[in-house]
């Protein structure tokens, strides 16, 4: 994420918590369509997900006034969508197939280094769906939605060393997996 959509975040967050319903519109089309992708890694099904986002943009405007730091926004809202997720998981069947979809504007260093290598879009989304949870919501976190180590830490609810242990070894099965399916 840019530091002009960062700061455009931020804006935005302000002017929801003073009331404007029209930011909190441009907020929900700006960043509705992030979390859908967070959301459908983590639910495993589209249906789940979509219903996820929507009920995570309505509890934020409902506790928007609880927001004490504007700043924080990006992160308290990826730790309602996933808060929501995994309660709606936990009702849902555990053993439904990943769906593996990454925002293809999104260009990672990672993913560019993985193509390089001979790796196929369609391999590394399959090795991604093959991480561990733990290991993919840090490396969906960290890698594709460009959060810092302590925004990660916050979202998930583990200490910085935790995400940084997570992302190695999340990192290392995926280059791994696609060295056994390249060639």
């Amino acid at each position: 994420m840019s530091k002009l959509d960062q700061a455009r975040e931020i804006q935005l967050a302000e002017r929801i918590r003073n009331g404007d319903a029209e930011a909190f519109e441009e907020f929900a089309v700006a960043f509705g369509r992030r979390r859908l992708h967070y959301s459908l890694l983590i639910c495993r099904q589209r249906e789940d997900a979509e219903e996820v986002v929507q009920d995570t943009l309505l509890k934020l405007h409902d506790h928007i006034g609880e927001l004490r730091e504007p700043s924080r926004v990006r992160p308290w809202a990826f730790r309602i969508a996933r808060n929501v997720c995994m309660m709606k998981r936990r009702g849902a069947n555990q053993t439904a197939p990943r769906e593996v979809s990454i925002d293809p504007h999104v260009e990672t260093s990672f993913l560019s280094r993985c193509m390089e290598n001979g790796a196929t879009i369609r391999q590394f989304y399959a090795a991604v769906a093959h991480l561990p949870e733990e290991q993919l919501m840090v490396f969906l976190l960290r890698t594709v939605e460009g959060m810092t180590t302590g925004e990660t830490a916050e979202v998930i609810g583990i200490s910085e060393e935790a995400v940084k242990g997570r992302l190695k070894r999340a990192r290392q099965a995926i280059h791994e997996e696609l060295a056994g399916r390249v060639m």
